[in-house]
Parts: C-alpha cells; structure tokens; sequence
C-alpha cells in the first residue's frame, strides 16, 4: 500500500482548520511518527489558498480535475481518497444531497465507491469547454444503495443543474467567500439572527 499526500484533494475554504501545513512541518511530523507518506508532491506554496488553491468555484473545479485525472491515470485500480466534504462535491461533480448539512452532503468518515466513465467529456459542469478529457466519475450501484440510495447517480446534465443550485446555496451561506471576501463583507450596523446578519 502506498499513501501519497495529493495536494490538489485539499478542502475548499482558506479557515485554519482548511489549510494545510507548510512542507517542512509535514516532513517533520510524518518522520516523527514514523508514517511512511510520500510528501514529494507537497510544495512550498501548497497551503497559501491563493492561484491553484483560492477558494474559488474555478480554481477548485480545476484543481478537482487535475486530481481526478492524476488518479486515472494511476496504475492501481482501487485507490482510497481521503478528504473534505466539500471537495469531495467538486472531485465527485456528484452534487446530490450537497447541502444535506452545512456546505456537504457527506457524514463525517463516510465513503463511496465511484469509477471512471467510459464516455470521454471535454466540458466542465458549468458548460465551459476543457483541454482534454475531464475524467468523470460516476457512483456505482453498490455504493448509493449502501447509503440508502436507489437507482444510478443523477446524469451528467442533471448534475450540471445540481451544481449550480448546490454552489448558489453554499454561495448564500457565505461558505465559499475567502476570509478577506467575508471581512470586507460585514456591515457594522445590523445584528446577526441565527448566524445571518439583518
């Protein structure tokens, strides 16, 4: 078994508990404890949350692209992602269920099993067309049905509506603005009600 820190499958948001740890610091702790890790993707720059790793829809769909497309193009045929719920939406472009809970439709230590498509799409969920190959993933029957599903994953055009109803709702809660959007955001005067501010 090979475990390999990947970190294009980092959570969305730029919150502490969201953000990585600088290389150096990783190394340090995964040879402390004596966990046998490949870090040689993780690089300086990895945990800044700007470019590549803004918490923006389009950098976090790409970034969910380029993850999906380094593990199809993996030699093993079962690899085990370990990673947020909110990622998981973009890296699945499974948008079911999204905002079940706060910003996820995925329980805490939850797993599902998706496969690679056959079919070879070169647009995103949005419409807008891409270099190549999106690697998409489907959920297989066994997985929705161990989780009380019936039925396939909704299709690729009944996911493209899922996400746009999916991010505009996480978009209203305020869980895909970066720390600096929501600062800029609040307004002195008002009160907050429940967590949303009148």
């Amino acid at each position: 078994m090979k475990l390999i820190a990947l970190p294009d499958v980092q959570e969305t948001s730029d919150v502490a508990c969201d953000t990585g740890s600088d290389p150096e610091v990783l190394r340090k702790e995964m040879e402390e404890n004596n966990v046998p890790i490949d870090l040689g993707l993780v690089h300086e720059g990895w945990n800044n949350k700007q470019g590549k790793y803004a918490p923006t829809h389009k950098a976090i769909k790409e970034r969910a692209r380029a993850a999906r497309r380094w593990l199809k193009a993996r030699p093993e045929k079962e690899i085990v992602i370990v990673t947020h719920g909110g990622f998981l939406h973009y890296f699945t472009e499974d948008w079911e269920d999204s905002s079940q809970y706060q910003g996820t439709g995925w329980v805490n230590t939850e797993y599902r099993t998706y496969e690679f498509t056959k079919e070879v799409h070169t647009d995103d969920l949005e419409g807008y067309e891409l270099d190549g190959d999106n690697a998409t993933l489907v959920e297989t029957l066994e997985s929705r049905q161990r989780r009380g599903k019936s039925g396939p994953m909704s299709d690729r055009e009944q996911q493209k509506t899922l996400y746009k109803i999916g991010t505009q709702g996480w978009d209203d809660q305020g869980l895909q603005l970066s720390i600096a959007e929501r600062e800029a955001a609040k307004v002195p005067e008002g009160k907050e009600v429940n967590g949303t501010r009148v």
